[in-house]
């Protein structure tokens, strides 16, 4: 283990975090200062385009960039597949698209509601719609067993903390999100917490994650130096020799 690089990751994602910390405060100090024009554009959480909207798609740019380039560089024989890494690195850079352009913002606003309204009624009534997504997961889970079991052997440490930050971010960003949307009022004291939570444990998971996919690419990048410098005392000894 690098320890140096270990350091420097830890104070990374701490910087991270109070970055996060901070946005929070200035979306309540935007609050308290009656939403002025000169914060509210910038600040408001439940906005877009704004600064908190950057941050979390440079957050899922840089996931995304961190994978595909130790994808790039390290072995092609061991597991995780390229094919596996690539997707996952698109996946992100997608959803890092999605936070910028609002695509899913906009795709709502054609449908004129959101899924919190659909799919709860799409499941009920049609039952084989619900029976062909867990068709769908299992082939998923199937085609990516050997790879997502790779990656667990590789380190369960991060597996989990990766994980963490999946569950973390879907709680935000679906449940606590669905929830103020369903029964909380726009304006409203509970409807500024709910938001504030939400949108912080989004940005949260994100940094989990980030810090997953830093060790991966520590760890690989850091495997194909070390072949290849040992490769190199060895062809240094036979031109000696």
């Amino acid at each position: 283990m690098n320890l140096s690089s270990d350091r420097l990751t830890a104070r990374l994602l701490r910087a991270l975090v109070a970055i996060e910390l901070l946005l929070v405060a200035l979306y309540w100090l935007d609050i308290l200062c009656g939403e002025p024009s000169l914060l509210n554009p910038l600040f408001d959480l439940d906005g877009e385009a704004n600064i908190p909207a950057w941050f979390s798609s440079a957050q899922l740019l840089l996931i995304a960039l961190t994978l595909w380039t130790a994808n790039r560089f390290r072995r092609p024989e061991p597991l995780p597949s390229r094919r596996f890494l690539n997707l996952l690195a698109v996946g992100f850079f997608l959803l890092s698209l999605d936070e910028t352009a609002q695509v899913h913002e906009t795709i709502t606003g054609v449908i004129g509601s959101r899924y919190a309204d659909w799919m709860p009624h799409l499941v009920s009534s049609h039952k084989a719609f619900a029976v062909l997504a867990v068709v769908g997961l299992c082939w998923v889970m199937k085609t990516f067993y050997k790879d997502a079991r790779a990656a667990w052997r590789w380190s369960r440490r991060e597996c989990t903390i990766c994980l963490l930050g999946v569950s973390v971010v879907l709680l935000g960003g679906s449940l606590i999100e669905a929830i103020g949307y369903l029964y909380l009022q726009k304006g409203t004291l509970a409807y500024h917490i709910e938001v504030s939570v939400e949108e912080f444990l989004e940005m949260l998971g994100e940094t989990l994650i980030l810090r997953a996919a830093l060790a991966f690419a520590r760890d690989a990048c850091g495997a194909r130096l070390g072949l290849a410098a040992r490769q190199n005392v060895v062809d240094s000894r036979l031109t000696w020799q």
